[in-house]
């Protein structure tokens, strides 16, 4: 039985019944289009990990265009990782999407001013929130926009 504390809960998780973490988000036709371009510019400078990314969003943006539909949603599941997703159920994280949820912030620095932390922590946070797919980094001009993805995150027991 392995226990972690998430938040003022603590998550029991026993050996034959382990813990996936969820994630439902939505990725709108314009963060499709953007975050394409932004794979094709790490493509074109040798990221090979880019390239099947790459190919995954072009193919989403393509099934949403014939579908229709302005967004796609979508819901991925992997294996809970304490060390990674337990950080996503602290105060300070949900305060942070909470904020840019709000659409308050138009920059890091702003949000961090907002949130009254270190530019740096939030700018660590919000690298962790893009690289599990909760939060996108768009560029405009110098500054970083962070935009919301996720709809919902979650513990699931299987």
């Amino acid at each position: 039985m392995q226990e972690t504390l998430i938040g003022n809960f603590v998550l029991i998780v026993q050996n034959r019944m382990p813990a996936v973490f969820r994630l439902v988000r939505v990725l709108g036709r314009e963060f499709l289009r953007s975050y394409i371009d932004e794979l094709g510019e790490r493509v074109a400078d040798g990221d090979e990990l880019a390239e099947e990314a790459l190919e995954y969003f072009q193919e989403i943006l393509r099934l949403s265009e014939e579908e229709g539909e302005a967004d796609y949603v979508e819901e991925l599941e992997e294996a809970y990782d304490p060390e990674v997703h337990g950080r996503l159920f602290s105060p300070a994280i949900i305060k942070l999407l909470s904020t840019i949820a709000s659409g308050e912030a138009e920059s890091v620095s702003q949000l961090a001013r907002r949130l009254g932390r270190d530019v740096g922590n939030v700018y660590r946070d919000l690298k962790l929130l893009e690289s599990l797919g909760l939060i996108h980094l768009e560029k405009n001009g110098r500054k970083r926009v962070p935009r919301l993805l996720v709809l919902e995150y979650g513990i699931k027991l299987v």
